[in-house]
């Protein structure tokens, strides 16, 4: 037997989307943009046809009340996020919201958003795509290079940084390869494709001389580790707090003649002298346990 509730709830929830008044639906989209709830997003747009359609249209509410709020005003809520939004921005864009074009491609592109990007390069005038994928590779060879110099100073993870970027890069190259396929042309995309093959270059070249300066750091290392390194160290720190303890003779002698000492030259000797003897205490423990031998210098 069917019970009396089953037509109600089901009817609700078939008619509820219906009976939202438009303020009701910018009210849920401002907030399903606002906590990144797909769901509610769609809700809000479920049943119409271009919202976005008039400048103020739907979004101007029917009371006023959201008069603020643009399809240009949400996009740029869900660009701005980190991380993107992105699922939102596409949705708000196949819904119809927009935002001056340039803004779109440098917004999205930069703000990390793979599948609102491609939308773009999808829907968008090819010549205006073209420009908007000249300005990511200049953006993104710059964060390559930062990742890069990262990398050289050893922070771990730096790569991770251009994990949001990877993906429209490669909508961008795909583009540019697409509608460039021959490089004597002087279209808008085979100006893309050049800006896209300078900063490859220019990436190629910079990672491959950081390769190089992490190799010679390594080895550099490797030899600081080695008995020989250690030993290394140890004569010149030897050295260095010989001149210390001369510098110290000195203003003694000079103390005797003039009556005055440098107190302050007498300090920076002196400290200098408990520090590098701190650290061959180090050193020369390293080089025992790894030769069994006590260092000595010529």
């Amino acid at each position: 037997m069917k019970h009396w509730i089953f037509p109600l709830v089901f009817g609700f929830a078939f008619t509820s989307h219906a009976e939202l008044t438009n303020d009701q639906r910018v009210e849920k989209l401002q907030k399903g943009v606002e906590q990144g709830n797909v769901e509610w997003v769609r809700e809000a747009f479920a049943g119409l046809k271009d919202p976005f359609k008039k400048a103020r249209g739907l979004f101007g509410g029917d009371s006023g009340v959201f008069a603020e709020y643009s399809g240009e005003y949400f996009l740029d809520k869900t660009f701005i996020a980190r991380p993107c939004k992105d699922e939102i921005a596409l949705i708000l864009l196949q819904n119809g919201a927009v935002m001056q074009t340039y803004e779109l491609f440098k917004k999205a592109s930069e703000g990390g958003c793979p599948k609102s990007i491609q939308y773009l390069i999808d829907t968008k005038d090819s010549a205006l795509t073209a420009q908007g994928a000249m300005d990511f590779f200049k953006f993104y060879g710059k964060k390559v290079g930062q990742v890069i110099r990262d990398k050289e100073q050893g922070i771990v993870g730096a790569e991770d940084a251009l994990d949001a970027w990877d993906p429209i890069q490669m909508s961008f190259e795909k583009f540019v390869m697409e509608k460039c396929p021959d490089r004597t042309k002087t279209s808008k995309e085979c100006l893309a494709r050049a800006a896209f093959d300078e900063t490859a270059s220019n990436v190629s070249a910079r990672a491959e001389a950081a390769k190089k300066n992490m190799v010679k750091q390594e080895a550099e290392d490797k030899y600081l580790n080695s008995p020989e390194g250690i030993a290394a160290q140890i004569c010149e720190i030897d050295a260095r707090i010989a001149e210390a303890k001369a510098e110290v003779q000195r203003q003694r002698a000079v103390g005797k003649v003039a009556g005055a000492v440098s107190l302050a030259a007498l300090h920076w000797a002196g400290e200098k002298i408990v520090d590098l003897t701190q650290a061959r205490k180090t050193l020369e423990s390293d080089f025992v346990k790894k030769t069994g031998k006590s260092p000595k210098c010529r």
